[in-house]
């Protein structure tokens, strides 16, 4: 019941006839009744969810009353004609309050208006204070024409407004399809894009843009062949025919000569549909001759760039190798002079000559350090190791420094052990503190661990000159210094903080820098905490006095013969020779104990070769160590590949001589011994 009356509901709004104005087909309506019957109020009503609304009335004012007070919701019950002789005797309707109160009404008679699909929408009624006898069955016939006259008007009514909104709709579509054409054509008109149809003999039905200055009627009908030159033809046409064929979308490129130039054109080709069957090919193509033509000025551009690159990482090779000759040589005879001269009143002078040569080697060694990052021969050891051992000795060999420039420099002491690579962190946290006490002239640096749950910020803090928020990206690139416009060496080159970030981040660990310029800088370093674990101790240094057979293949005669002075002031023996073939026969048969090799010889030898040419004539793995003054990428990573231990010239001879001496200690025969 319920569903009957919301789909009776649905369809009277459907009329739309609720609360529209008068109307005289209607009116006429309703006086007919109350003529007919004789009765001074005639109705068209209709019945919605809450009242009954009065189409048309005769005799009566009123527009609407409340449904539980109208008549039309007992008249909507059933099909047939409602009759009601005299309702103050009619039991259903004596208490009716249209019957007890105004307008007092004794006689009915309804008949229901049907809407076309069966649902009885409202009334049409004569109404009268006085009761009657009867109502013949042709005046229930004639209410029951009147009834459908009124659903008839509906039907036109409802027919009349479609046909104006169809017409209403029809109008503004077509006016947005003008306008879509209007725009479609002026997109076309307008676009690089030549645009065409050809049918299923590839003759052209529709162009648009066509290329160079042929009007569009010259396509028409017309084949490739007709058109365009054979090569240029036979493109197109082998494309069109693949899209045909295949029923897919092909792409291609060609060639096409306007006027005196080439342009180069991207086309594609697609089958053209008409109610499911393919009656043809869609076409476009796009001129890509200035794109096309700007991809290869910047290939030419990038190949420029790269060669220029190349040939500046040769030169600064090249460089790096002939400076480090030298300086090696001076860097070993600076040392053996200083150890002939300890208590001897030149003494001094010799150490200060070592001071400097040591500040162009480690200059020379953060250089170096940013090719074995780009090299990427820099490979991280984990492992987990307590921080205050590594933190004293930061500071121990700091503090010099600090103490020279009236620094107070300390350590907040910490019992957290962290995961790094103890020597790249280590070397991290130098770089920080040397540039900490290199940028501060007052106050102090302390360096010292914050706890973030699993997360530790090991922090290096100064009170020196700060950097504004604007420069704070620009320290941590090479060769980048503030405040040292006149390159003063002895405040470095400006590679401390940008080795940082590359050693920070080939670790994992991110580095953050805040600062306020004129108080200070914070620097952290943040890495995971975990429980400590041994680790292999470092080699302890190997005595100054060695005994031994040692093979030095260098082909700069000054760089061997400083190396010769070094190492036999330590005892040992010395074999020169510039090349394996002289290596050979300078030794006349007698085996080394280690076999020093520059990495770069004469004649395209490379020392690695020279080491196997000597073990392969004893037949035994002798003991070999390289010297290398190249920072070239792929030297760098050859020499690495060595398995032989790599040292950078300048090497100073301490370090020369530890290596030996690890390499002696651990040569087969041991034949030689090495004294406290």
């Amino acid at each position: 019941m319920q569903q009957e009356e919301a789909h009776r509901l649905d369809v009277l709004r459907r009329y739309g006839i609720l609360d529209t104005p008068r109307e005289e087909a209607f009116d006429r309506v309703a006086r007919m009744a109350a003529w007919h019957f004789h009765t001074p109020v005639g109705l068209v009503s209709f019945v919605d969810d809450a009242r009954q609304w009065h189409k048309a009335t005769y005799g009566l004012d009123e527009q609407e009353i409340s449904r539980s007070h109208g008549f039309c919701r007992d008249v909507i019950r059933k099909s047939t004609v409602t009759v009601i002789l005299d309702a103050r005797k009619d039991p259903r309707f004596r208490v009716h309050p249209q019957v007890t109160g105004f307008p007092h009404i004794r006689f009915l008679v309804a008949a229901p208006i049907i809407a076309a699909e069966g649902c009885r929408l409202g009334m049409v009624a004569a109404l009268d204070r006085h009761q009657r006898r009867k109502v013949s069955k042709t005046d229930r016939q004639f209410l029951v024409d009147l009834a459908a006259i009124v659903a008839q008007g509906l039907e036109e009514r409802l027919a009349t407004q479609m046909v104006t909104r169809e017409a209403a709709t029809r109008r503004r579509i077509e006016s947005e399809l003008e306008v879509t054409n209007t725009r479609f054509r002026l997109a076309i008109t307008n676009s690089p894009v030549v645009l065409c149809t050809e049918d299923r003999d590839l003759r052209y039905t529709w162009i648009a843009n066509p290329p160079g200055s042929t009007s569009p009627e010259a396509f028409l009908g017309k084949t490739c062949e007709e058109i365009w030159a054979p090569e240029l033809a036979r493109d197109l046409s082998a494309l069109k025919r693949r899209a045909l064929e295949q029923t897919t979308v092909v792409r291609g490129s060609v060639h096409l000569l306007i006027g005196d130039c080439r342009h180069r054109f991207d086309v594609t080709y697609e089958p053209l549909y008409d109610h499911g069957a393919i009656v043809g090919v869609s076409g476009a193509a796009v001129d890509v001759t200035e794109r096309h033509e700007a991809q290869e000025a910047l290939k030419r551009a990038l190949d420029g760039a790269n060669e220029a690159e190349a040939a500046k990482a040769h030169f600064l090779a090249a460089a790096s190798h002939d400076l480090r000759q030298p300086i090696q040589s001076l860097f070993l005879l600076v040392d053996v002079l200083r150890n002939a001269l300890r208590g001897q009143p030149a003494a001094r002078t010799a150490e200060a000559a070592w001071e400097a040569v040591n500040a162009l080697r480690g200059l020379l060694d953060s250089l170096l350090d940013i090719s074995r990052l780009d090299a990427g021969l820099i490979l991280p050891q984990i492992a987990s190791f307590p921080l205050q051992p590594l933190f004293e000795r930061l500071t121990g060999e700091a503090r010099p420094e600090a103490t020279r420039k009236g620094l107070r420099l300390r350590t907040v002491a910490t019992r957290a052990a962290v995961s790094s690579d103890p020597v790249l962190l280590e070397r991290i946290l130098r770089n920080l503190i040397e540039n900490a006490i290199r940028y501060t002239d007052r106050g102090g640096v302390v360096l010292g661990c914050r706890h973030r749950g699993a997360v530790l910020r090991i922090e290096v803090v100064d009170t020196g000159r700060g950097i504004p928020a604007e420069k704070i990206d620009e320290v941590f690139r090479e060769f980048v210094q503030l405040g040292n416009e006149e390159r003063d060496r002895r405040k470095g080159l400006g590679l401390g903080l940008a080795i940082v970030r590359r050693l920070a981040g080939l670790l994992g660990h991110r580095v953050d820098l805040r600062s306020c310029p004129g108080r200070g800088t914070r620097i952290s370093v943040e890495l995971y905490r975990r429980h400590v674990s041994p680790i292999c101790a470092a080699p302890k240094n190997a005595s100054r006095h060695l005994e031994g057979r040692v093979l030095v293949v260098e082909d700069d005669i000054e760089v061997a013969q400083a190396m010769a002075a070094g190492l036999q002031q330590a005892g040992l023996q010395v074999v020169l020779a510039a090349s394996a073939e002289q290596a050979l026969a300078s030794l006349a048969g007698t085996q080394p104990d280690v076999i020093i090799a520059d990495f770069r010889l004469r004649g395209g030898c490379t020392g690695p070769q020279a080491i196997k040419m000597v073990r392969d004539q004893f037949g035994t793995a002798i003991p070999g160590v390289l010297l290398t003054g190249d920072t070239s990428l792929e030297s760098l990573k050859q020499a690495e590949a060595s398995g032989s231990p790599l040292l950078h010239k300048p090497a100073p001879l301490d370090r020369l001589l530890n290596v030996i001496g690890e390499q002696l200690s651990s040569s087969p025969g041991k034949r030689h011994r090495c004294q406290a």
